[in-house]
């Protein structure tokens, strides 16, 4: 009787637990099926910054401050950043600072040239993939400048076009991503041409070797960008404009608006140093690209004190402030918007629909760059301070924190202080050269 009972008993409990595993199974496959997004853990790396003809790191809390190439007096007029100095390519992080190229490893070269051409001094312009350069060279006999693309991880430099404006940055489409493919487009501005209609805005196929060209805008401005959509646009005056039919990016603005593109070209973000032609408030405006399917791009507005419902954020200066103080930045991932009102930093999320002010100040003279931290808690800048000597401002290098936290990485100092990017926090596994015939 006793060994039928405990055999009962055992059996009951077997059956017990084979429906608990039953049960977790079915649970498991139930809820595998659902999105839930993964959440990456990145950390935050050091801060890199140019100052005194060479590039340093230092870690956030202002410690190890490190200096990771020799001085080379290389001209500060223009930078260009690789992608992988934000996370944003499996590259290494490197640096175009006037015609010297930095790699986060600590090696430098000058940019290479053709034979008979020469380095000019303008804008250059880096892939999404991190991997090529675009910049222009000038022939040293006819002065023709000529638009180079440069291989940096075969060390091969290529000629993309000739006859350009060497004083328009080229722009390059999302497409190229991927690589020099059918979807990837290098644009850039003909030069004019007797005969030929003008100056166009031109735009090369690197898949496929083929160009197409538009009249140039003269009137509209002087920067080319790309939309997520694959739109190539000109702006930068009164508003941006598609090059291909002249049809406007989204509601007409003044032409003392400053109008900042998103990196992922999804927004343009428009400042009011002047104000909106419907509305006198003082704010930021945000135009989405994208068509609805009403034909219309809504603007929506940023403020830190309210929102109003249907998407619409507004994000306004103090009422004793004279408006934004610059145009608005964005950080490198296109999902954070910030900008200076009467020193009042201002936080926008695009992701999660947040309007915050995240410092405020009554000393903030001029802000001379910036740089998002890779997990979006925090924002480098770099404080230009003209009161008590114009002619000599002192520059400061300081963090702010969503937390309201502030940390001082270089105090006053009479060398300017160019900010570059804030690493992320894996930015070393990409220091191994691409081969060993690397030229870097």
């Amino acid at each position: 009787m006793m060994n039928r009972r405990l055999a009962s008993i055992i059996g009951k409990t077997l059956l017990l637990w084979l429906g608990i595993g039953f049960y977790l199974i079915f649970s498991l496959n139930l809820f595998s099926g659902l999105h839930v997004p993964e959440v990456s853990l990145q950390k935050n790396g050091p801060v890199l910054f140019w100052q005194n003809g060479a590039i340093y790191t230092i870690n956030p809390d202002g410690t190890n401050l490190t200096k990771i190439t020799p001085a080379l007096r290389a001209n500060q007029r223009f930078t260009a950043v690789s992608p992988g100095c934000h996370g944003l390519a499996p590259t290494p992080c490197m640096i175009l600072v006037g015609h010297v190229l930095y790699h986060i490893s600590g090696t430098s070269l000058p940019l290479p040239t053709l034979n008979g051409t020469e380095w000019l001094n303008a804008p250059a312009s880096w892939s999404p993939d991190g991997v090529y350069l675009a910049y222009p060279v000038a022939n040293s006999q006819t002065e023709e400048r000529s638009l180079l693309l440069y291989n940096t991880r075969e060390g091969v430099l290529t000629v993309a076009a000739n006859n350009v404006d060497e004083s328009i940055q080229p722009a390059w489409s999302t497409g190229c991503v991927d690589g020099l493919l059918n979807n990837c487009y290098l644009a850039y501005r003909q030069k004019l041409e007797v005969g030929n209609g003008g100056a166009k805005a031109a735009i090369l196929n690197l898949g496929s070797n083929q160009r197409q060209s538009w009249p140039w805008l003269g009137s509209a401005g002087h920067i080319l960008k790309w939309s997520a959509a694959g739109e190539l646009y000109l702006g930068g005056q009164t508003g941006w404009f598609n090059v291909r039919d002249g049809s406007p990016a989204g509601p007409a603005f003044s032409a003392g608006m400053a109008a900042s593109f998103s990196p992922a070209g999804a927004y343009v973000a428009y400042s009011n140093l002047t104000a909106l032609q419907q509305d006198k408030g003082r704010g930021i405006w945000l135009s989405p690209l994208a068509k609805l399917d009403t034909g219309a791009s809504p603007v929506m507005k940023i403020r830190p004190s309210r929102l109003l419902p249907a998407r619409i954020f507004i994000a306004e200066a103090p009422l004793d402030a004279r408006g934004f103080t610059r145009e608005a930045f964005w950080s490198p991932q296109g999902n954070v918007l910030a900008a200076f009102a009467g020193g009042q930093l201002v936080h926008y999320n695009l992701v999660e629909d947040r309007v915050s002010v995240w410092f405020q100040t009554s000393a903030m003279d001029n802000l001379g760059s910036y740089a998002f931290s890779p997990l979006g808690d925090g924002l480098a800048l770099v404080e230009e301070q003209f009161l008590d000597n114009p002619e000599k401002p002192q520059h400061r290098l300081f963090i702010v924190y969503n937390s309201g936290e502030i940390v001082t990485l270089r105090e006053r100092s009479p060398d300017p202080v160019l900010l570059l990017a804030w690493l992320p926090g894996d930015y070393e596994k990409y220091l191994i050269p691409y081969k060993s015939g690397e030229i870097l």
